[in-house]
């Protein structure tokens, strides 16, 4: 059984929303945005980079509804570097730089905006997870800077406000 939501897009499943994919469609049946899911915990799972290399943005999470906890997850499987600017929107137009706390084995947690440094992977990856900090509808992550070979990838976990 599908579910449908109609509002400027339609939200469709196949047979409910508990650990399956989401897609939203368009009024002429065409995908937009990123594949989503959910788990059984209402946590709300995109992702914004996969195996990206070069500089420019990923595409944006949609959050609405979901600003309840929301944590994002950088990781590097490359042997260069990277720097990534975390970026939210209102309106799918106008970005800017959001705040955040690094919260993986930190012991006081620091609210920041400045740009993130991703290592090189070494022996396996360089790992980095987030706290967002400002409720936004969308969310992304920038690759602002890359240095020799990178492959980026970035998840968002966000529960229900």
């Amino acid at each position: 059984m599908a579910v449908e939501t109609e509002v400027t897009q339609k939200l469709v499943t196949e047979d409910g929303i508990n650990g399956l994919p989401v897609r939203l469609i368009d009024q002429n049946g065409n995908i937009t945005g990123n594949t989503i899911s959910t788990t059984a915990q209402s946590v709300i799972i995109a992702h914004p980079l996969s195996a990206a290399t070069a500089v420019g943005p990923g595409n944006p999470a949609v959050l609405e509804g979901y600003n309840g906890i929301c944590q994002m997850i950088l990781i590097n499987t490359g042997a260069g570097t990277a720097t990534i600017q975390l970026e939210g929107s209102l309106d799918y137009t106008n970005w800017f730089t959001i705040g955040y706390a690094r919260i993986d084995g930190q012991a006081n947690l620091a609210r920041s905006v400045a740009a993130i440094a991703l290592g090189a992977a070494g022996s396996g990856s360089d790992k980095q997870v987030f706290i967002i900090q400002d409720l936004y509808v969308y969310v992304r992550a920038r690759i602002v800077s890359v240095v020799a070979p990178v492959s980026i990838t970035a998840n968002i976990y966000a529960t229900p406000s």
